[in-house]
């Protein structure tokens, strides 16, 4: 197949991510094996330092009180249906695709992830920060063993050398491909499953929720973990994200416009280092 200028810009883009990533985890080579033991100990019991320490260019600035809320909430409840509706960089695909995989993985709480998306192109796109840092990432690497190498690598399905399994899927694929041998999924998120078409059509949109809460949901199995997360900005006044909430026992909604359209200038100011020009309102507010 032909690479496209942006297949080839794309693929550089994620090096660069990559080389960045190893440069910004070293490692202490003369720490003993008891120190190391008990540091790790130490960091696999609390979530922030966890993030702070092994993924130190998203933990740089101090947690926003919704992410320590959102993150315990995930951590504390094995079996959950979470809403995280947020406005765009808040950081709610860093947040549910990647740090609380990977902090509930080493923790043995996570054993069949999917990542859902409005395409598998997207899906792949989200999951890619996990499958680069459990490729380079020196730390974790160096605590927790290397994860590839005897099992299925690739960009949209791969598995980590103790059998961790992560999936990607698209909105309305089949998920029954997801369970590994014995074990059924246990952590599912989807993350921007929106779209702006299928909002705007009753009949597609319906069928797109009797899949989400039908197929992808039922992959779960009747006991023990299940973790479900919808991470959206809310796009329109019926789509996946609202309906999702009258189904989750938690809902998180984080606005940079309040319901009055008055500025939330304490989300403004947290985030006024971070923040890029916007495109309309459907960019800025999560609610309506």
């Amino acid at each position: 197949m032909r690479t496209t200028f942006t297949d080839k810009d794309a693929l550089k883009l994620w090096e660069e991510y990559r080389e960045q990533l190893i440069s910004s985890t070293p490692v202490d080579l003369t720490e003993t094996a008891y120190d190391k033991e008990r540091r790790v100990k130490v960091l696999k019991k609390d979530f922030v330092k966890f993030c702070q320490y092994y993924f130190p260019r998203y933990a740089s600035a101090p947690f926003g009180d919704f992410h320590l809320k959102i993150s315990k909430h995930i951590i504390d409840n094995d079996v959950t249906f979470t809403s995280v509706n947020a406005a765009r960089d808040h950081a709610k695909s860093i947040l549910c695709d990647l740090l609380l995989p990977v902090f509930l993985m080493v923790n043995g709480e996570l054993e069949n992830m999917i990542m859902c998306s409005s395409t598998e192109g997207n899906a792949v796109r989200l999951i890619t920060p996990l499958r680069i840092n459990l490729e380079s990432n020196t730390r974790l690497i160096h605590d927790f063993g290397k994860f590839t190498g005897k099992y299925t690598w690739t960009e949209n399905e791969f598995t980590t050398n103790d059998r961790c399994n992560f999936l990607c899927l698209g909105k309305g694929q089949s998920p029954r491909v997801a369970r590994k041998d014995a074990a059924r999924p246990d952590f599912i998120v989807c993350d921007d499953i929106d779209d702006d078409e299928a909002v705007l059509n009753a009949e597609r949109l319906d069928k797109d929720w009797n899949w989400l809460i039908g197929s992808l949901y039922g992959t779960f199995s009747l006991t023990g973990r299940k973790r479900f997360i919808i991470a959206n900005n809310i796009i329109a006044p019926d789509s996946l994200a609202v309906r999702a909430q009258a189904q989750s026992d938690k809902v998180f909604l984080v606005n940079l416009l309040t319901k009055t359209d008055k500025v939330n200038h304490s989300e403004i100011k947290r985030l006024k280092s971070e923040l890029k020009k916007r495109e309309g309102r459907k960019e800025t507010a999560c609610t309506y």
